[in-house]
């Protein structure tokens, strides 16, 4: 409710990257374990270990996003990695920040789940907190994880993107600058 109405403070403070995304591989690898799905991480494209956000909300996104993957997926593959996007891909994306070819300023992440599917329908209305997923029957966590998530890295000047195909599963994207000035 805070962060819906503005009041939530967030806590800016350096930290590794890749050791908050080892902590939670770590945490979440026994849990996919015993549900026998593949789990894989992949970080090694990240050139910038420091990071100057609100290690916390960083946390959170990515770990909700893995809960949804645990309680939506039953067999196959769950990969989460990161890397610095191209500065070709922060244009495409209309980044407002300035970037020269050698600037590694932004982390893509990238989480994708084989056996998940969200229809045209689902994903019209993911990130609009006011519309329920009912018609798969999703629990109200999975529409709350993405609205929320949205919020969050709206407010680091990010973006997120969903894309699901019923061969391909569902793959969430989402940037954020590795420096909220």
């Amino acid at each position: 409710f805070r962060l819906e109405s503005n009041l939530y403070q967030y806590d800016f403070r350096n930290f590794d990257l890749i050791n908050l995304l080892n902590a939670i591989v770590k945490q979440y690898s026994p849990f996919f374990a015993k549900k026998k799905i593949i789990f894989e991480s992949n970080f090694a494209a990240v050139s910038t270990r420091a990071c100057f956000l609100d290690q916390s909300v960083l946390e959170y996104l990515i770990k909700s996003i893995l809960d949804v993957f645990i309680k939506n997926v039953q067999i196959g593959r769950v990969t989460l990695s990161a890397g610095n996007p191209p500065v070709a891909f922060l244009e495409q994306h209309d980044f407002d920040a300035k970037v020269s070819k050698d600037t590694n300023s932004y982390v893509l992440f990238e989480m994708k789940a084989s056996e998940l599917f969200f229809d045209e329908d689902e994903l019209q209305t993911l990130f609009e907190p006011y519309c329920t997923l009912n018609k798969n029957k999703r629990p109200l966590s999975t529409k709350l994880t993405f609205v929320l998530a949205k919020k969050f890295i709206k407010y680091f000047k990010g973006d997120i993107w969903v894309y699901s195909r019923p061969a391909f599963g569902t793959m969430v994207s989402f940037v954020v600058p590795l420096d909220r000035k």
